[in-house]
């Protein structure tokens, strides 16, 4: 007796296939080539076989890995030479073999996601007859138990020849990815991923702007510290900051400066993630919760620190006028710029010094624009490039182990299948003992 319950694999498609005597209907995304090739040699049967075939023919779905390319030309080149009508249900995900009394539905099984069970314990079909399968056959193939049209529920356009020819020129000009390479990725990127931490807009002291062409020449030693053709504020005289902060129920306490926040930075990617050499950083899925909280903790401290900054920038604005009227005052009276000398009556002191305060104001604001914390984070898989690189995955494995992972996950990921390990290196085309 037929298991109701089992593992649909090509084997068991087959055998639907051959011991077919006057009825048979297959629909599925796609098929493997065996079962192609068992379909076209059971069009040679045709007109004793009542045979229906009807599959989807977009090039995603053997992207997708639940067919391959070449069954579809098997299948076109027998329908061609025996006059046989491939039929074709755009985006059906379910397979279906109706055998004469007999039908097996199952779950098609993308190879890029993994390799498909041959254990009736993990099933992925079920057998059915009777009753049920003349109803299928009905709204598959058309025909009633009688053999009197009906109108069926899927299938009901053809496949043609142009049709197969487009989809074969789609996949030529961008073909699956290999299906072990396919599998190998998605299993990778489940555990590890790049990233990239974006921080910017927290240290002003570092910022610049341009020295506007009315200010040359100075004797200042503080400014000519700060400017070779462009200027910066100067910060140094604040220090830290007692700033405090509430990430979900935790308070915190800190003195801050932009030395801190740097360290902060810093200590996050270095706890957090894991420099691979010419790729940047990687972090361990399990710790992304942790990065992340970090993250938002990092923006916290920042926007706390700008906040804290912003009482203390008026005392930091008045020193830079003063530095700007001490240094420019005199010079501009013996030689104003253009827009005070072409005056008749000449331009005041107070005018003179209400202008370079201007020009002061727009250059200080230009440098200690507080605009909140700029930080972002990038993420981004793993390439399957990555996975050809025996470097690459040798020092992956070493960060997973010091990451944390556990060993017998570890011989799973890199040794039975998913990776394989050969001598300690990696050779993804190795098979395991």
């Amino acid at each position: 007796m037929t298991q109701t319950f089992t593992a649909a694999t090509d084997e068991h498609i087959i055998d639907q296939i051959r011991f077919a005597e006057q009825n048979l209907v297959v629909a599925a995304p796609a098929f493997s080539l065996a079962v192609a090739e068992a379909l076209a040699m059971r069009m040679s049967d045709l007109p004793d076989l009542a045979l229906t075939i009807i599959l989807d023919a977009d090039p995603e779905v053997y992207r997708m890995g639940y067919g391959e390319v070449a069954a579809l030309e098997r299948l076109r080149a027998a329908a061609a030479k025996e006059s046989f009508r491939l039929q074709e249900q755009a985006g059906i995900r379910i397979g279906l073999v109706i055998s004469d009394e007999s039908t097996l539905i199952y779950a098609p099984i993308s190879s890029n996601i993994e390799a498909g069970s041959t254990s009736s314990d993990k099933p992925n079909g079920i057998y059915l007859d009777g009753a049920v399968t003349e109803m299928l056959v009905e709204k598959t193939a058309g025909v009633d138990v009688q053999g009197k049209p009906v109108k069926a529920e899927i299938g009901k356009e053809s496949l043609s020849a142009a049709r197969v020819a487009a989809t074969q020129q789609d996949l030529k000009d961008t073909p699956p990815l290999p299906v072990d390479l396919t599998r190998k990725l998605n299993v990778f990127t489940t555990r590890v991923q790049y990233v990239e931490l974006k921080a910017k807009g927290y240290q002003i002291s570092r910022r610049r702007a341009e020295l506007p062409k009315d200010f040359v020449g100075m004797d200042s030693d503080d400014l000519k510290e700060r400017i070779t053709g462009r200027i910066s504020t100067p910060l140094d005289g604040i220090g830290k900051l007692d700033v405090k902060i509430t990430i979900g129920e935790k308070t915190e306490k800190l003195s801050v400066d932009e030395r801190f926040l740097q360290k902060e930075r810093d200590e996050i990617q270095k706890a957090l993630t894991h420099v691979m050499a010419k790729r940047g950083r990687i972090i361990l899925r399990k710790d992304r919760a942790s990065f992340d909280h970090q993250i938002e903790r990092f923006k916290a401290i920042i926007a706390a620190y700008q906040n804290a900054l912003g009482s203390r920038l008026e005392e930091a604005r008045e020193q830079f006028r003063a530095s700007f009227i001490a240094e420019f005052l005199e010079r501009w009276t013996t030689n104003p710029p253009a827009k005070f000398g072409r005056r008749l009556e000449g331009a005041t002191e107070e005018e003179l010094r209400a202008g370079i305060i201007a020009e002061a104001d727009i250059i200080f604001d230009r440098v200690v624009k507080l605009d909140g914390p700029d930080v972002s984070v990038v993420y981004k898989d793993i390439a399957i490039e990555d996975l050809q690189d025996e470097s690459f995955m040798t020092a992956l494995r070493d960060v997973m182990a010091k990451g944390g992972m556990k060993k017998k996950d570890l011989v799973k990921l890199f040794e039975h299948g998913e990776a394989a390990a050969s001598q300690g290196s990696f050779s993804l085309d190795s098979k395991p003992e």
